[in-house]
């Protein structure tokens, strides 16, 4: 197993701690040891995952509450749908139905509503049961984009990482073996961005996929000011929901931080793992900052975004460069949150690459990582251990398990008129 890689030059020198020896341990599997796996004997889908779900919920998965016995709390609002030709059938008047086509529930009972349709409110109680207990289950594959998972077929590698509080998964769904190199920086870009955060990080973090470069979703979605400046396809991305996902390509081909002449080079990383995950990993954090509308690090450095009366960006809404003090990265040009990400990537490089970013850019990044930054200080120490999928057992397949234990229930039926 190569030795994890030494931090970089930039964050050594300001981060307590992130020597080798506040490394990460990296477990591996002898390359005998490694199989293919067809993905559902190792990742729980389709008919056992509907088995298993209804298992729970009749076997001890959820506790169902009374709302009335916890005033304050939030209940689960569940909808009964009814029809206007329904209530005609029944003797029942329309006017009973609000602005919004709801129903008050003292109304509901008053007119009957709750026993004519008793069978009705118990099948849309069960389904909504049904549907809470299945997005409690240890499922982060299930995460991902649709439209980069409907034809995957094997998963190759698993990993389990932790950081002595919160964990993420890492699964291979292509052909080629993420290798010891390959996890150190993988690992190294996680590890810090964990000391950066404190944390915060690798608790947005639910998992890395490294997924086939055959996707077509990968050139698909290059959108048109990428592809303006020559990218002809996706090489990772990260989305809101903690799901990080990496291109096989990476590991077929693995490149090292271009330190040599940086001026107008395409991104920071030219496809190094390392750096690559030190961008996306940013993407993660910074989206914290943008569900909740508060300044973006972009806007100190340049970056005009249209925001509403509230002070939240508009969606969707242009944002325009007003600066003369360009990000040294192409890619980092094409709007503010590759800006963003390709500046933390640049101060993550260290060398050529911080010494390129301006003043402004270098504190608006320390400023975001603080702002994510749990309160929890000490050093960051990850443990990566690759799981035996000849090992794995249809018990003891990923998503058989609810995250923290039984899921608590607390049902609120309302009625509603349908369309």
């Amino acid at each position: 197993m190569p030795e994890i890689l030494q931090p970089n030059s930039y964050y050594a020198n300001t981060l307590p701690g992130v020597g080798i020896e506040y490394g990460s341990v990296i477990q591996e599997l002898e390359p005998g040891q490694r199989v293919s796996c067809p993905q559902n004997e190792v990742l729980l889908f389709g008919d056992d995952l509907q088995a298993r779900v209804e298992d729970l919920v009749h076997h001890g998965g959820i506790e169902y509450r009374d709302p009335k016995d916890y005033p304050g709390k939030i209940s689960n609002m569940v909808e009964v749908l009814v029809s206007a030709t329904e209530l005609a059938a029944k003797g029942i008047s329309l006017e009973i139905v609000n602005g919004n086509g709801h129903i008050g529930n003292a109304k509901a009972e008053a007119v009957g509503l709750k026993q004519i349709f008793s069978d009705r409110e118990k099948q849309v109680l069960r389904k909504a049961a049904s549907r809470k207990v299945e997005l409690a289950l240890d499922r982060p594959y299930a995460l991902l984009p649709s439209r980069f998972t409907e034809k995957l077929e094997n998963v190759t590698q698993l990993f389990d990482v932790e950081n002595g509080r919160d964990g993420f998964k890492l699964i291979n769904f292509s052909n080629t073996v993420v290798d010891g190199l390959a996890l150190a920086k993988i690992m190294n870009a996680v590890r810090v961005m964990d000391q950066l955060t404190g944390g915060a990080s690798t608790e947005e973090l639910k998992v890395i996929a490294i997924l086939p470069d055959t996707i077509p979703a990968w050139a698909n979605e290059v959108t048109e000011s990428a592809a303006g400046i020559g990218a002809k396809k996706m090489m990772a991305f990260a989305g809101g929901n903690g799901v990080l996902a990496l291109n096989e390509d990476m590991f077929k081909h693995q490149q090292t931080i271009n330190t040599g002449e940086i001026t107008d080079t395409f991104t920071v990383s030219e496809n190094d793992i390392e750096s690559t995950m030190f961008h996306e990993l940013t993407h993660l954090v910074e989206n914290e900052l943008i569900r909740r509308g508060d300044i973006r690090p972009s806007e100190a450095f340049g970056w005009n975004i249209q925001r509403d009366t509230m002070g939240f960006p508009v969606k969707g809404a242009a944002t325009t460069f007003t600066s003369n003090q360009h990000n040294p990265a192409q890619y980092g040009r094409i709007n503010d949150r590759e800006d963003v990400a390709e500046s933390a990537a640049a101060m993550f490089a260290g060398g050529d690459w911080a010494a390129a970013l301006d003043d402004g850019r270098k504190q608006a990044i320390t400023n975001l990582f603080a702002k994510r930054h749990s309160g929890m200080a000490g050093p960051s120490h990850l443990r990566c251990t690759e799981q035996n999928l000849q090992t794995i057992t249809a018990d003891k397949r990923l998503g058989m398990e609810l995250v923290d234990g039984p899921v608590v229930f607390m049902p609120e039926l309302t009625y509603r008129l349908s369309e």
